[in-house]
This record gives structure tokens, sequence and C-alpha cells, in this order.
């Protein structure tokens, strides 16, 4: 009897230790998120970099929050802005909502990729050419606004103070 319940605890001690959830490093798992993030971009740079754009995509700019805003008739999902060689995804975005990034690090450019998928999950993409309201010296927000199949884009000044 004492051999058969040490036997018993061995086994579920044995289960337990297997069981345990092996969880990556977090530098591991930011770097294959971006690099998931850059391959996705990767997959559209020659569809996103228009002409003139790639010497505007290499410039510095102010503090920038990246918006995007469904104005459709039900949830947006698989949510991304593409610029230049870079993404920036939001995931599901409800119904008159809005979701943003805060403190854009990366190069801008001039035009953008907006890329979701509509309540009938069709996947949609449309893009957006913001150079002439766009000022890299100024910090603002750029809000993406998605309505039907069309996606127009807003500039507004952010007063950091």
């Amino acid at each position: 009897m004492s051999i058969r319940l040490n036997s018993f605890f061995v086994l579920c001690f044995v289960s337990f230790a297997s069981c345990e959830k092996k969880v990556e490093p977090p530098r591991a798992r930011e770097s294959s998120e971006a690099r998931a993030r850059d391959e996705t971009a990767q997959g559209t740079a020659t569809v996103n970099v228009g002409e003139g754009s790639e010497n505007a995509a290499s410039e510095r700019h102010e503090y920038l929050e990246l918006i995007m805003h469904n104005s459709t008739e039900g949830n947006i999902d698989e949510t991304a802005i593409v610029l230049g060689k870079r993404s920036c995804t939001f995931g599901i975005v409800g119904k008159d909502s809005s979701a943003g990034y805060v403190g854009w690090p990366h190069p801008v450019g001039t035009n953008a990729v907006v890329r979701w998928r509509d309540s009938g999950k069709i996947k949609r993409e449309s893009r957006v050419d913001f150079s002439k309201i766009y000022d890299p010296k100024v910090a603002a927000s750029l809000t993406f606004t998605v309505a039907g199949t069309n996606v127009t884009v807003n500039f507004k000044k952010i007063d950091r103070k």
C-alpha cells in the first residue's frame, strides 16, 4: 500500500512538473512581435512608398499620435496603419470608437496604407496621402477615419505644455 501511495505521489509530481507553462523571455517575445510587424509592412512596402516619399520618410518628426477611428456600421478588426516600412496595429476597433498609438517614434513619410477587415469579414485597404496637411515640425495627431470603403485623415496640433 505504501509503495502504491508513493508511486502515486511521484506520478502526480511528475505530471505537475511537465504541465509547467513555458513563457519566452520578454525580449524574445518583443523581437518576434516586431519581426512580425516588419514582415507584414515589408510585404507591402512597394505599395506604400510613392514618389518623393522616401526622402520624407527618413525625416525626423515631432511628437505624433496615430489614431484610427471606426465610422462604419459595425466593428472592424485586423486594423493597421502602415507608414513606410513600419506598421502600427490596433486589433479590434468598435463601431464609433477610436484606438490610438501615443508617441509614434518611427519615420512617417507623406502617405499611409490603412488596412482593416469589416464586419462582413472582407479585408479592405486604402492608400491615404496626407502630404498637404502633415507638418513634421509640430506635435500633432493624425486621425484616420474608416467609413465604409474609404478612409479620410485629419491633422490636429497638440499643445503638450
